[in-house]
Order: structure tokens, then C-alpha cells, then sequence
């Protein structure tokens, strides 16, 4: 069984569509400077992360099992699962696109075109998507999720920007619009914009954006997107692990609120 302390390269294409389920695309992300993970993380989760960081690159089939095993054994999501919910969150894991950090972007690593994990609603424009995060807020019965698809242009090691999808949450069961199934802890999700915003390098973010002819869109725009949902399998106050509509796996850790070093506000 291949294991290397390998980073690979993960598309924005596999990774929305890991989150929708739908004929989507999204998400991952480069160590964020001010963005603290937790540090009380259980036995099992630490060796859930600990597995996550050391994904290599030429996964095999026994590499995705013994993750998703790890996975699998953590408690199911508690009875406060939804005010775990809440909060500031980094994206390290899939089951459709692997490891989801970057430390750096890849030189070699193929471009992604903007347009299509935006709805259509940005335009063409290639771009090195280097990582992931997700803002939750509200309360314990639903409010704002918002996605971030962080970039750099290609082959260049400068400043980053992010793609921000933006929507509503809300809690809910295995029924309704998907049909009757067993107890889950659900989370309807429906994204309604989508935005560029700037990293807290601000001026050369935004130079960068500029340039690419990103600039005009720093305001949100409309957005058509299906309504879908995740299931909560596993929430503490350090680490979430959810299975979209899709049935694909995603691993993240709760990092300090308002740490997510991108401008939302």
C-alpha cells in the first residue's frame, strides 16, 4: 500500500462536486497564515488527520479505505451536532479528490478554469486553486454557509483570492425533497451567490485580481444552483466529517472563528 508524505494537486471540478453531489464543482487549501486549528483533538481524530496529511499522491483503493475506515469509527454527529456546526472550518480531505492542502502552488500542476465553480457566473479565466475553507453562521436552527475556493494564478507562488459561494443552511432529517430513509443529521444547504474576494494581503490580492480581469467582481452575483444537502457522520468542537448527496466523504478541522485570513466582511 503506497503512503508518502506527498501533497497532490486537487481540482476545483472534484471538489465542489464532492460537496453538491450535483454536476458542480469546488475546493481545498494552503496552510492559511492566522488560520489556528484546534488542538485538543480526540485519539481517533488524530489519527484520522494524521492520515489525511500523509495521503500520497498515487493513492490506491487501500489508501482511500483505511482512511474512510478511520473515518467510519468516529462517534456519530452528538445531539448539539448543529451549534458544532457553527463556525470557521478548513477543508483537508475527500474521497473523490484526496489531501486538499497545498503548500504551494504547483508550477506543473494544470490550471482550472474559473467559470465552472462559479456557476458560469465568472468568466474564463485559468486559475491554480490552492485550498478550501467553510464559514458557518446563524444559529443552532440554520443561517449563512459560505464556501471558499482559494487561487493564485498559474505557476506563480504570489498573493490569493477566493471564489466565494454563498448560501443559506438549515437542519433537517432524510426526508423531505431526497425522499424517506434512515435517521440522519442533515444539513439542507442552497447557494444563491457567488463572489471574488480578496486575501488579507489586501492591495496585492486585489492587484492580482485586477489584472485578471477579476476586479468587477467583488460584489455578489446571482447564482442558479440546485438545493442539496451534507450529513453530518461526525462533529466535535475540533473536526467534522460529512458525506454529501453524492456519497462522498469529506474531512475538515475547526480552525479559531474569524481566522479564515480572506476578506468576507
Amino acid at each position: 500500500m503506497a503512503r508518502r508524505n506527498v501533497l497532490p494537486f486537487v481540482t476545483a471540478l472534484l471538489a465542489l462536486r464532492c460537496f453538491l453531489g450535483r454536476e458542480a464543482f469546488t475546493t481545498f487549501s494552503r496552510p492559511a497564515k492566522g488560520a489556528a486549528t484546534a488542538l485538543y483533538a480526540t485519539k481517533e481524530e488524530s489519527k484520522l488527520l494524521k492520515l489525511c496529511d500523509e495521503f500520497p499522491t498515487n493513492a490506491d483503493a487501500d489508501d482511500r479505505e483505511e482512511l474512510l475506515g478511520a473515518a467510519k469509527k468516529l462517534p456519530e454527529a452528538p445531539e448539539n451536532a448543529y451549534e458544532l456546526f457553527l463556525g470557521d472550518w478548513k477543508v483537508d480531505w475527500s474521497s473523490l479528490g484526496g489531501r486538499a492542502i497545498k503548500k504551494k502552488p504547483d508550477p506543473n500542476g494544470p490550471p482550472q478554469d474559473i467559470k465552472f465553480v462559479s456557476f458560469a457566473a465568472l468568466p474564463s479565466t485559468r486559475v491554480e486553486f490552492t485550498g478550501s475553507f467553510n464559514r458557518v453562521s446563524g444559529d443552532a436552527k440554520g443561517g449563512t454557509y459560505q464556501l471558499l475556493q482559494t487561487f493564485t494564478m498559474p505557476g506563480k507562488d504570489g498573493p490569493e483570492a477566493a471564489v466565494v459561494l454563498e448560501g443559506t443552511w438549515s437542519t433537517g432529517t432524510a426526508t423531505g425533497n431526497w425522499g424517506e430513509g434512515a435517521p440522519r443529521t442533515r444539513v439542507p444547504t442552497k447557494f444563491e451567490t457567488v463572489r471574488v474576494v480578496p486575501s488579507t494581503d489586501e492591495d496585492a490580492s486585489r492587484a492580482m485580481l485586477e489584472e485578471a480581469g477579476l476586479g468587477k467582481y467583488f460584489e455578489r452575483t446571482a447564482i442558479k444552483a440546485p438545493e442539496t444537502y451534507i450529513d453530518l457522520k461526525h462533529i466535535s468542537e475540533e473536526m467534522r466529517v460529512h458525506q454529501g448527496e453524492s456519497g462522498a466523504f469529506y474531512v475538515l478541522t475547526k480552525i479559531e472563528d474569524g481566522s479564515i485570513p480572506f476578506i468576507l466582511d
